[in-house]
């Protein structure tokens, strides 16, 4: 498992476009790519894209961390 020191929390609207879609998977991209970890929930929209694009970057899971949301 790989040790988190730095974590980047991305949350945010269950209704986003494409565009704003694009800039979160883009921001997880990065993100990843410096070593950092991603921590969101697992609501649609935003969350679920930023959780999306972790996996395919981190398939282990090693650096997401995911919040799911209660009923």
């Amino acid at each position: 498992m790989t040790k988190c020191d730095h974590r980047v929390a991305i949350i945010g609207s269950r209704k986003i476009n494409k565009e704003i879609e694009e800039q979160i998977r883009d921001i997880v991209h990065e993100t990843l790519d410096q070593g950092y970890c991603i921590v969101t929930g697992g609501a649609l929209g935003a969350d679920f894209a930023a959780m999306d694009e972790a996996f395919k970057h981190d398939s282990k899971a090693e650096r997401i961390t995911v919040f799911l949301p209660t009923t």
